[in-house]
């Protein structure tokens, strides 16, 4: 079965928000962006994904996202992940990929086995 990986993205500066008592804005950046790497990092090593497409509208994400089986989706909405990852099932559904795995590009931890 064709699986393609989902991964919405939003900016990199926009991103933790939530953290903005405890970490400056570029620690917060720095954060989301070492996580996202490992992220794609994972997903790259599972033979089993087709592609991997990352949603989004940070270009250092769509520089990080350059490779084998990678596929940039612009996100010019903003509008949030929910939407994000409409953006990617409809190019999911266009090319033909039979399935799809959503993955947050925030994800802790991630292990290609235990996906």
């Amino acid at each position: 079965m064709r699986t393609l990986a989902i991964v919405p993205v939003k900016s990199f500066a926009n991103a933790k928000q939530r953290l903005s008592k405890s970490l400056a804005s570029g620690s917060r950046r720095s954060l989301v962006q070492a996580m996202f790497s490992d992220v794609l990092g994972a997903l790259r090593r599972m033979e089993e994904l087709h592609g991997i497409a990352v949603v989004t509208d940070d270009a250092s994400a769509e520089s990080l996202a350059a490779g084998d089986r990678m596929i940039v989706l612009r996100d010019d909405r903003r509008a949030g992940q929910s939407e994000a990852t409409e953006i990617g099932i409809a190019y999911a559904e266009a090319h033909r990929f039979e399935r799809v795995l959503l993955v947050p590009g925030d994800t802790p931890l991630i292990d290609p086995p235990e996906v």
